[in-house]
């Protein structure tokens, strides 16, 4: 199935990342606001709600995975990437979309942003992600999630902080 090759995939891909066993995942959700995205849904900017999640060894830094979901999908459908084993040094990041309208302009610009703001979040002392990000982000999705991960990572469409894309089934 899908899910098991994107389990494969994502081992192989983050294995040099991998923390020891003994680590315990964390969970968190992160709310930001991108106040540049302003419009008449969003006077304040555009709301990103993220799930992030990791290892509790914090001693090791590890790059930021920003994964999209894909239509008709949303960010507790992949929080099984958390838990899989092998997969716990990784830190995750799903953004879902608001409204529950496919938009895929919206969902790669929220992708870009998650890879500038994380990292900025990260240097502050009390954030659950301080001292844990590597300083690399790669951009990666579900199909729908897929096609935005590609349009995140155009600079002549967003700017970002992205080191690396992987994708499954875009």
């Amino acid at each position: 199935s899908s899910i098991v090759m994107a389990r494969l995939f994502l081992v192989l891909c983050c294995s040099c990342y991998l923390s020891t066993a003994t680590a315990r995942p964390w969970n968190t959700t992160v709310n930001l606001l991108d106040p540049t995205r302003k419009s008449l849904l969003h006077p304040k900017g555009r709301a990103i709600t993220a799930i992030v999640c990791g290892t509790d060894d914090s001693a090791t830094s590890l790059p930021l995975y920003i994964f999209a979901h894909g239509f008709d999908c949303f960010a507790p459908d992949y929080e099984w990437i958390c838990s899989t084993p092998g997969l716990v040094g990784a830190i995750v990041v799903s953004s879902d979309f608001i409204p529950f309208v496919p938009d895929t302009k919206d969902l790669a610009l929220d992708q870009a942003y998650l890879s500038m703001a994380l990292p900025a979040l990260a240097q502050n002392q009390s954030s659950p992600l301080y001292a844990r990000l590597s300083g690399r982000a790669v951009l990666g999705g579900h199909s729908m999630g897929g096609g935005t991960s590609v349009l995140a990572a155009d600079p002549s469409f967003a700017t970002g902080n992205i080191s690396a894309v992987a994708l499954l089934a875009p």
